[in-house]
């Protein structure tokens, strides 16, 4: 018999075992079988449980050969067994053992749980499309111990698995019969249509409702990054994701970037779902129009990818407002909460140097670091207030969570708070992720200074990430008042970056570093050269001028002169191109005036001293320094004149002369004028020189 068992033979087998989900037989060839529950429909009652028990004979038909042999209902019973032809008498005996793999049929698992083997399921192409979410109704047909197969009554079959079901009143999974009518939820269509009560579905839903709002920086970071290289006009290829009546997302494959597409930047005529046009997986032109600065989204039109028909429709602006403030999908902490609103916030838990608060009523979580509510903390720093303890805060961040202080300290040391939650947020991984990718060398950054560190500067970049900077390589200071404290700002170029952020230098000493090889300021630049440069940027009554072959000079107001007598000098706007002279280089700043002012100056230094002063004139002067040798003053309107140590009275030649101090007012008398300068003598030295000078001319 062995040599003669073939695919389609009935045989006579013995039950040897009865399991859940088959029957282990005993075939007449000594061989064993294997019966699954689903081929063996004729040996169940009608909930789905075998009627045969161990030892019973039964008739099957051998579905499959292999080990164990695969045996099912006879679909086609006969009265009389099929005569079994004879083997060919030179072929020889069949050797059983040996197994002909090309001939054994894989097992593979098809929607519903049917196997390849099993009855013919209908057509996947005619089976509607389900998706995750969608409440259906549908028949029980199998019950098994893990899970349940039900018959769906829009078409397909699905899957309900145990710990899907519906728990009854004991905290147990509902007892489902054959037959009986369900209302269901589709949990997953990946592979086949997984199932779920319908309660289960509900919850599921409130808590995606309840579930706070995803963080914004994993919005705000792409979009940056993308706004960064990327401008509107540019057409992009894009997969269609989440489709609803008012708005679709669409997924940029290469940029991994997501966006919005609303109803009325789908097509240039009327559209009423959106859903009805497009769905999961199709692919569209869409153009980039800009960005949604409210809740971080990068929006796209797909109809502007096309040409404007002559009969173009245009939704209304009421309609089109109504449409997106009833978006129910934009809710994050930038809707309800802006920087500086006071809210009251419970305690929830704390944990190493942070306390988390629950914020209003929107599921937003609130955190702090704990110095910034001291009220909250004993001497020690342990945390005395306890869970649901409410304090009233000050919002100074807003993001996926919100970022709370203590009012009177946000007030007092607003710059220092902003600046530690700058710093936090910036070193997220997500935002060093995306700083990675913007900030290049050269790139020029303004960032907040978080910290002072010896004399290390470490300011929170606004893409993300930090930066380093020594104080030693600053020329040019921060903006605003111009003193370096926690919060100012500070412009800077990337040099490199490292494992802890980015090395900046300033902007001035790398358009200085830009310069040739081994050269200065003092090498390019020289006194006198006229310039035009653009200027870079506005600093209070200084205005930082790029200059044409790298590096930058400082305009003053005081260079700058007035339009009109008596009026103040108005300086250069930013952007603004400004003729300008060089008044002074140094190896670290050009220092420039405009060419009115270097005229002026330029004819008070052609005059001579001695078309200001005269032998004899008395002045009344400042001491700048004192030398050994003597003192120089600050005489008017002819710059510094020198007081010789011997022209003073009383002085002794080989002894030491006191010398007036720094800033002294002195009165002298003009001994001698020079080209080089005025020499002073006092007023009785003066006199006695007259006198000599009579008595050798008499």
């Amino acid at each position: 018999m062995a040599s003669t068992l073939n695919v389609g033979d009935v045989v006579d087998c013995v039950v040897r075992k009865v399991q859940a989900n088959g029957l282990s037989v005993s075939l007449p060839n000594g061989r064993f079988g294997y019966v699954p529950k689903y081929c063996a429909q004729s040996l169940c009652d009608a909930d789905g449980d075998f009627v045969v028990s161990e030892g019973d004979s039964v008739s099957l038909k051998v579905k499959e050969m292999g080990q164990p042999v695969r045996l099912g209902d006879d679909e086609e019973p006969s009265a009389e067994p099929m005569p079994r032809p004879a083997p060919p008498a030179s072929s020889g005996p069949k050797v059983v053992g040996k197994i002909d793999l090309s001939q054994v049929k894989t097992r593979k698992r098809v929607a519903g749980g049917a196997s390849a083997n099993a009855p013919e399921a209908p057509s996947r192409d005619r089976t509607p499309e389900y998706k995750e979410g969608d409440v259906l109704e549908g028949v029980i047909t199998r019950v098994q111990e893990n899970g349940a197969y039900v018959s769906l009554r829009r078409g397909g079959q699905g899957f309900m698995p145990v710990y899907l079901m519906d728990k009854d009143a004991d905290d147990q999974p509902r007892q489902y019969r054959r037959g009986e009518k369900v209302t269901v939820g589709v949990a997953s269509t990946k592979g086949y249509i997984r199932l779920c009560g319908e309660e289960k579905l509900r919850k599921k839903e409130r808590r995606e409702m309840s579930k706070p709002v995803i963080s914004t920086a994993l919005r705000y970071f792409p979009m940056m990054a993308f706004l960064a290289g990327h401008k509107p006009g540019d057409l992009f290829l894009a997969s269609v994701g989440e489709t609803c009546a008012d708005k679709m997302t669409i997924t940029l494959p290469n940029l991994k970037v997501d966006g919005v597409v609303w109803r009325d930047e789908v097509s240039w005529r009327p559209v009423e779902n959106v859903s009805d046009i497009f769905g999961r997986g199709d692919t569209v032109d869409a153009v980039f129009i800009g960005a949604d600065m409210d809740h971080y989204r990068l929006l796209f039109s797909i109809r502007q990818a096309t040409p404007r028909p002559a009969d173009a429709w245009e939704m209304p602006a009421d309609e089109r407002r109504m449409m997106r403030e009833g978006d129910t999908d934009a809710l994050s902490a930038a809707a309800h909460y802006k920087i500086g609103d006071e809210v009251r916030a419970s305690l929830t838990h704390d944990r190493d140097y942070y306390l988390f608060f629950e914020v209003g009523g929107y599921g937003l979580q609130g955190y702090a670091f704990k110095e910034m509510f001291p009220q909250l903390l004993s001497h020690d720093g342990r945390l005395m207030a306890a869970p649901g303890d409410e304090v009233d805060a000050v919002v100074v961040q807003v993001g996926g969570r919100v970022g709370l202080c203590d009012k009177r300290i946000w007030q007092e040391r607003r710059d220092e708070v902003d600046a530690v939650f700058l710093s936090e947020f910036a070193q997220q991984p997500i935002m060093r992720a995306a700083a990675a990718k913007i900030y290049r060398p050269g790139v020029e950054v303004r960032g907040t200074v978080t910290d002072l560190d010896g004399d290390r500067i470490v300011m929170a970049l606004p893409k993300g990430g930090l930066g380093f900077m020594k104080k030693s390589d600053m020329i040019v200071m921060p903006e605003g008042d111009g003193q370096l404290r926690l919060g100012a700002k500070i412009s800077a170029t990337v040099v490199k970056s490292n494992r802890q952020g980015f090395e900046l230098c300033d902007s001035a000493r790398n358009a200085l570093q830009k310069l040739r090889i081994g050269s200065q300021l003092s090498d390019i630049y020289h006194v006198g050269d006229r310039i035009s440069g653009t200027v870079a940027r506005l600093m209070g009554e200084t205005a930082l001028v790029s200059l044409p072959y790298g590096g930058n000079g400082v305009l003053q107001q005081s260079n700058v002169s007035p339009k009109n007598e008596g009026e103040a000098p108005v300086m250069p706007a930013e952007g603004e191109v400004v003729d300008a002279m060089i008044f002074s280089v140094s190896r670290q700043r050009v220092t420039l005036c405009d060419i009115e002012r270097w005229k002026a100056i330029q004819e008070k230094n052609a005059r001579r001293p001695e078309d200001y002063f005269k032998v004899g004139d008395r002045l009344t002067s400042q001491v700048i320094y004192a030398t050994k040798t003597g003192v120089y003053v600050q005489i008017p309107t002819a710059g510094k004149g020198f007081w010789p140590v011997y022209n003073m009275l009383g002085y002794v030649e080989g002894k030491s002369k006191p010398m007036p101090r720094r800033g002294a007012t002195v009165t002298t008398v003009v001994q001698k004028v020079t080209d080089k300068g005025v020499i002073l003598c006092d007023e009785t030295f003066y006199m006695q020189t007259l006198e000599r000078s009579e008595e050798q001319d008499g």
